[in-house]
């Protein structure tokens, strides 16, 4: 039996069997043109939602949603995107950025948003103390995934001509979280870097 290709998705089928260029790149140009749409299909099939939920929820009628839902992104309203994702109880966070904008802004960007929120919390925490302990426990484990984050993206980084890497990042003495104890802490939360080496 003659092994069969694998597709990622029907446009590469399609690319890929398609004799008529013009028909495979007008597919593409349809497909890129409804990503939102098919997004909130898949967000409201997941959760077992039908056409007629949402509409109950946004008090208009079905086929405006299935109107909606066959659509293209281009004609989808703001008001009506932000009422479909409360309809499914979801919130919208919206990014506007140079269209050219490194990553590097785009990491600089979302950590100052992650600070806003985590001071959101730690604001949330005054005056109880059960909630100082949670929030703790949470910017405790928070830390350590981080910096394992960072660690992870470091040791992909290519290797210096001398074969050492840039920057290793470790977290050293770290025993694990314990969430059973009164004070809800990480142990012993040594943090250093192994090694630095910058140029």
């Amino acid at each position: 039996m003659a092994n069969k290709k694998q597709y990622t998705n029907v446009s590469e089928l399609v690319r890929d069997l398609s004799e008529d260029r013009a028909f495979a790149e007008d597919f593409d140009r349809h497909v890129s043109r409804r990503r939102i749409v098919k997004y909130l299909f898949a967000l409201r099939t997941t959760r077992g939602m039908s056409q007629k939920d949402i509409a109950e929820r946004l008090r208009c009628t079905q086929s405006r949603i299935s109107k909606l839902e066959n659509g293209d992104d281009d004609d989808l309203r703001l008001g009506d995107l932000c009422g479909y994702l409360d309809a499914l109880e979801l919130s919208m966070h919206l990014v506007v950025s140079p269209k050219n904008d490194t990553a590097v802004n785009l990491v600089k960007h979302h950590a100052f948003s992650i600070k806003e929120i985590m001071d959101h919390l730690t604001n949330l925490a005054q005056g109880d103390e059960k909630i100082a302990k949670g929030v703790a426990n949470f910017l405790g484990e928070a830390f350590f995934n981080l910096v394992n984050m960072l660690g992870g993206s470091a040791r992909r980084l290519p290797k210096r001509k001398d074969d050492k890497p840039y920057i290793e990042i470790q977290l050293m003495g770290i025993d694990s979280i314990d969430r059973d104890r009164d004070d809800t802490r990480v142990k012993r939360m040594d943090c250093t870097p192994h090694e630095t080496v910058c140029e």
